[in-house]
């Protein structure tokens, strides 16, 4: 996760896209939420964000982080094959209420940084 945070912290960035669509032949079209584009000549570097803003009843499932870990494969085999040989993705699962604590455990072994309102010191109304 150290490396994801330099990684933010040193990134130029290039483009900001809300709803940014994923077409691969061997999947259906998928949706990641937010992707920062940095630029770089070296390397695709990009912060992905899934979100969710749902009451405290209804926090992110497995199911749900699975399919954001599945998306994020998704993306990374179709930059590789656009010809970005390196691809270092900072994928960051923003739960405006939180987790439950088995699924934050779960995102961190997956390499998902977790966040929800108040690690980001966000009052909820």
């Amino acid at each position: 996760n150290q490396d994801m945070l330099s990684l933010i912290q040193s990134m130029t960035i290039g483009n900001i896209y809300i709803n940014y669509y994923i077409q691969s032949p061997e999947s259906v079209v998928q949706e990641l939420d937010v992707l920062v584009e940095g630029v770089s000549e070296t390397m695709f570097q990009g912060i992905v964000f899934e979100i969710k803003n749902r009451d405290d009843k209804n926090l992110p499932t497995e199911k749900e982080i699975q399919l954001f870990v599945q998306k994020l494969e998704l993306f990374t085999h179709s930059l590789k094959r656009q010809g970005h040989e390196r691809v270092m993705l900072c994928p960051i699962y923003f739960s405006a209420n939180g987790f439950e604590p088995d699924m934050e455990k779960y995102c961190f072994e997956h390499h998902v940084l977790a966040a929800d309102m108040d690690s980001w010191g966000l009052q909820k109304e």
